[in-house]
């Protein structure tokens, strides 16, 4: 007669809580038996205690199973699964019994493999954006606006270990305090930044392309809403035509060297989101035209060139000093050709706190020179000519904790200006003529942080022109009233 270990199939550990629970029987009945006899007392204490030890090991045995984990199930085969065959074929090699996987190499405790992680959040891209309202007063034209200067949503993400990518969209209006603003038709919605850059290249190359702020000049390349100030100083709208926005490549260079040095070189189809005053001329009407003559293509030559050399010095424990030099080239708008020099002195007398002094500034100069367009020429005038404009501007603020931040600027803007002339009163004109005008503004401004987004700041400026420029006078008081709120983690990158 075969054994129940023989018939079913059991593992070891059940094979011993089997056997304990015969021995217990066999015990327990030797016992009545015995009892039944009238034994020495002695044996049957003795039959007890290995009763009792008996059920104590059946008993660790059984937790013993309970704690041990369930085998895993078999892994699936990786192997190729069979067609299923027809029933023509199935008639002719009859019914077949199902194939049995081979699970050769495999035991049944061997794991599953681990799933794999999709987490398709780690794909979202950053978007944040950032509101930009001033309300603006001009004393001389008795004008007073709203003004939503930047609406702008981000859109950023490392594409992979190897660049990182990202798009600005702008709803822009211009700042304008002396026009009354059509009140939804000033508003230019566009793409403002479509770039690439990279962030893995080795010995401190970097390489960005598509549509960037170039990196020329110190506050150039920030955008509006970022200034220190609520408005773009005279002397950097004028030269460069307001935020350095260009179109090609920039290629930069950290050397690995103690001292910080940064040197960034680019080709672009040009510098400024718009045409700079040494590129303009200005009607009769009082509207402004290209002056210089404009290829309807492109060549390698005729694109801008530049280049930026910039550098960090400690001066003190608490004191750093950061130092540019900028040139750019180009054979756009006849050739133009730009140049600065800009620094910024920050001090903060205590580590430890909010408190901070910022000095800053920037000299610039521009000049266009060519052949004159279509409509600037006229019998008699000059076919060809030149303009250049000079510019400086400085500035100081102080950050007392974290909400209060005074400050002070002081801006000079000397361009030369084409316009058109008419020498025999009729209306019509019939020439041009070359003048110099100079313009300087003072202005105070206090800032207040809410928070790190969001921000209140006030301003005045007192701006001194020439010949009746603003509106017959030669000065004009004008006052700022801004708020700027920032979603999410809004931050443009900027480099020293």
């Amino acid at each position: 007669m075969k054994s129940i270990f023989q018939i079913v199939p059991v593992n070891p550990l059940t094979r011993s809580v089997i056997r304990a629970l015969g021995l217990i029987a066999a015990t327990t009945q030797l016992t009545h038996a015995e009892e039944a006899a009238d034994p020495a007392k002695s044996e049957i204490a003795e039959l007890r205690q290995q009763v009792q030890d008996l059920t104590k090991l059946v008993k660790d045995l059984q937790q013993q199973v309970a704690a041990r984990p369930a085998a895993a199930p078999a892994a699936r085969s990786t192997r190729a699964v069979r067609p299923s065959p027809t029933n023509d074929s199935k008639a002719a090699i009859g019914t077949a019994p199902p194939a049995t996987p081979d699970l050769t190499g495999m035991s049944q405790a061997d794991p599953l493999p681990v799933p794999k992680r999709s987490d398709l959040s780690l794909f979202n891209p950053e978007i944040s954006a950032a509101i930009d309202i001033i309300g603006s007063y001009s004393a001389s034209a008795n004008n007073f606006n709203i003004t939503p200067r930047d609406i702008e949503l981000m859109v950023q993400a490392n594409v992979d270990q190897l660049a990182h990518a990202y798009v600005v969209f702008n709803a822009e209006s211009e700042l304008d305090p002396w026009t009354k603003t059509d009140p939804f038709g000033e508003v230019s919605l566009g793409v403002e930044e479509a770039a690439i850059e990279t962030t893995a290249l080795p010995y401190g190359l970097g390489v960005k392309a598509g549509l960037f702020f170039a990196d020329f000049s110190r506050l150039g390349k920030v955008h509006s809403h970022e200034l220190p100030f609520t408005d773009r100083p005279a002397s950097l709208e004028g030269i460069l035509g307001g935020e350095t926005k260009a179109r090609g490549v920039e290629l930069s260079w950290v050397p690995p060297v103690g001292h910080y040095f940064r040197f960034t070189a680019g080709a672009v189809d040009h510098i400024g989101a718009e045409t700079a005053a040494t590129g303009l001329f200005t009607t009769l009407g009082g509207d402004e035209e290209n002056l210089f003559a404009n290829s309807d293509h492109r060549s390698f030559s005729d694109l801008t060139y530049y280049g930026r050399a910039a550098t960090i010095f400690e001066l003190g424990g608490n004191t750093t000093l950061n130092v540019g030099l900028d040139y750019a080239c180009g054979r756009e708008q006849g050739t133009r050709q730009l140049a600065s020099a800009d620094f910024k002195l920050t001090w903060l007398p205590d580590a430890a706190s909010f408190n901070r002094l910022e000095i800053g500034g920037e000299v610039l100069r521009g000049k266009n020179r060519g052949a004159f367009g279509p409509d600037a020429i006229f019998a008699g005038s000059p076919t060809h000519g030149d303009s250049t404009a000079k510019g400086a501007y400085i500035y100081a603020q102080y950050r007392i904790g974290k909400n209060w931040e005074p400050g002070i600027r002081y801006d000079w803007f000397r361009p030369e200006c084409w316009s058109q002339s008419d020498a025999d009163a009729d209306g019509v004109a019939d020439g041009m003529v070359r003048s110099t005008q100079s313009q300087n503004s003072l202005s105070a401004y206090l800032t207040y942080n809410l928070s790190e987004y969001n921000r209140l700041r006030c301003g005045v400026s007192h701006i001194n022109g020439e010949s009746g420029s603003f509106y017959g006078k030669d000065d004009d008081w004008v006052g700022y009233l801004q708020w700027t709120a920032i979603l999410g983690a809004h931050k443009h990158s900027f480099q020293p």
